[in-house]
Formats: C-alpha cells, structure tokens, sequence
C-alpha cells in the first residue's frame, strides 16, 4: 500500500447513511495526485449503499 493511500485509510465516516441509499454521488476534488482521497470516499459511500458515485476533478498534480 501507497504511503498516500495508507494515510486516507479510513479516515471518512458516514453518520446517517439513509441519506446515501441509493443516491448517485458525485464527488468533486480540486486536485487530483495519487486518486487515493477519492478513491477512499468512494469506497466508503458504495460500502454505506450509494448506488453509484462519480468523480470530478480540477486539476492534476
């Protein structure tokens, strides 16, 4: 594992996931180096019930 991917292990939580099931997400970053960030988030919404989560980005570093 990527020291980056390491350090966004686990560091999102969802309080009420009603507010998720089978919502599409959209998941907006303003830049984008490794992914690890939103690959993290979007992990932790679909395992919550998102029915499908995108994402956009603004940059690339």
């Amino acid at each position: 594992m990527t020291l980056r991917k390491n350090n966004v292990k686990d560091i999102f939580l969802i309080k009420d996931s009603s507010k998720i099931k089978n919502k599409n997400i959209l998941l907006i970053d303003d830049v984008f180096t490794t992914g690890a960030t939103l690959e993290e988030a979007a992990k932790i919404l679909k395992e919550t019930g998102a029915q499908s989560v995108a994402g956009l980005v603004i940059a690339k570093g």
